[in-house]
């Protein structure tokens, strides 16, 4: 079950999930974008390193690091090594969609060093994050994964929910907002 509070989604014990994010007219039609950015944010891990945040972007134009990233680009197969108990699912998934690259958080985090406002980011929010262009679309579609490096049952309990933190474009690269 996950819970929506914008802009923030709450998953708690959940291994992955995949996101479709669309954008609709006031009639509820698809409404195709030339552009949007969208910039998600604090992907850390445990402080032993046997969890890992990490998400992949299917369709994005450009994916926007900032030069002191801590985020570790992997090939998106191996999340599914410990995503109990929907392997297999994962597996399937990344198969039959082109999602390539995940990126996994390799700096250990708290809940108080999550990021308040994109405008104004401090180096260790910016360091965490990631951002996706998008062009010519009405959705896209991201899959957020927590990869445990050892089965659930050894690190994990019910306390250890993740929030998948996002907003549009943001001052990652230190550049003034709204650039259009």
């Amino acid at each position: 079950q996950l819970a929506v509070q914008s802009p923030q989604i709450y998953a708690p014990s959940v291994s992955f999930v995949e996101l479709r994010f669309s954008f609709k007219d006031d009639n509820n039609h698809p409404l195709t974008l030339s552009r949007t950015d969208v910039t998600f944010y604090d992907f850390d891990a445990s402080r032993s390193g046997n969890v890992r945040e990490c998400i992949a972007a299917l369709g994005a134009s450009s994916t926007i690091l900032p030069p002191q990233s801590t985020l570790e680009p992997i090939n998106v197969r191996q999340l599914s090594a410990y995503t109990h108990p929907h392997p297999v699912e994962l597996d399937e998934l990344t198969r039959t969609r082109p999602y390539e690259t995940a990126l996994c958080g390799t700096d250990s985090g708290v809940g108080a060093d999550n990021p308040t406002n994109p405008s104004t980011l401090t180096a260790l929010e910016r360091s965490r994050a990631v951002m996706y262009s998008f062009e010519q679309t009405n959705h896209f579609d991201v899959i957020f994964a927590v990869k445990r490096e050892v089965p659930a049952t050894q690190c994990c309990g019910p306390r250890n929910s993740r929030i998948l933190l996002f907003s549009g474009y943001s001052d990652i690269l230190g550049i003034p907002l709204c650039p259009y």
